[in-house]
């Protein structure tokens, strides 16, 4: 009876420090050149601009919700390694009521060749997602921690990708990095920055920008996807909560039927 009650007691304590996570594949892209409607598109050469729409309830109610996208992206380039000045860059953004590229709001992380970071915040204005210089960006310079690759030139391999908005009492933390694998293993890019001002906690897009000075002749994208972390559970997981509960308590009065019966 006793070791009975330390599991339900252990088993609700447990449940309670649970993280409630939803993940989605990200499966509709515009701007792919093939396989747009799955979540691996690739684009040739150039300039490319790839836009997909996040699930709905991509909202960071809670101190604690987490949105983190995620993928792997394999580049090839007509020499190896790539020595353009060009970027490769991932945001998540909320497009405003948009109905075309401008007016968003949010970030864009990326690659800088020159060892800088490259970190850009969009809180205002009616420039593009994709142009960085256009109305409304910022270029984030101070209180970044890492956000380089210290020198190490993006070449032909696979890298995996991401980006993370974590809510925090003091404000909204942003995580990227693109971790070469393979024959890349060298290219290490982590970043992190706190924006104490977030101008929305709410999301709806994913962009991904190839500049035109970049050099790849392909870039295949593989398992791009978005999950929802939560301290708070969703309905469905306070269901499931709830279940569990009865079920242990079901199982603790049988044991108490069964104690009384047999003594």
């Amino acid at each position: 009876m006793k070791n009975t009650t330390r599991l339900l007691v252990s088993t609700a304590l447990l449940l309670s420090l649970v993280s409630f996570a939803r993940a989605a594949a990200l499966d509709s892209w515009s701007g792919a050149n093939t396989d747009s409607d799955t979540d691996h598109p690739a684009v040739t050469s150039g300039s490319k601009s790839l836009s997909a729409t996040l699930p709905a309830g991509s909202t960071l109610d809670a101190i604690g919700d987490t949105l983190t996208f995620s993928g792997q992206v394999t580049f090839t380039f007509a020499g190896t390694p790539n020595t353009g000045s060009g970027n490769f860059r991932w945001g998540l953004f909320n497009s405003n009521d948009s109905t075309n590229n401008n007016g968003w709001l949010g970030y864009m992380v990326g690659n800088r060749p020159d060892n800088s970071t490259y970190l850009y915040e969009k809180n205002t204005g009616t420039g593009s997602w994709n142009a960085t210089s256009s109305d409304g960006w910022t270029r984030i310079l101070t209180s970044i921690t890492g956000g380089n690759s210290g020198g190490v030139e993006i070449a032909a391999g696979s890298y995996n990708l991401m980006l993370s908005l974590k809510r925090e009492a003091d404000g909204l933390l942003v995580n990227w990095s693109l971790i070469g694998t393979g024959g890349v293993s060298s290219y290490s890019l982590i970043g992190s920055w706190l924006d104490t001002s977030p101008v929305t906690l709410a999301y709806d897009r994913i962009g991904i920008s190839i500049t035109s000075n970049f050099g790849q002749s392909s870039a295949t994208f593989a398992d791009l996807s978005m999950v929802k972390t939560s301290a708070i559970p969703e309905p469905s997981a306070t269901v499931l909560f709830a279940t569990l509960c009865i079920l242990l308590a079901t199982v603790v009065m049988k044991r108490i039927r069964h104690c009384r019966q047999s003594c």
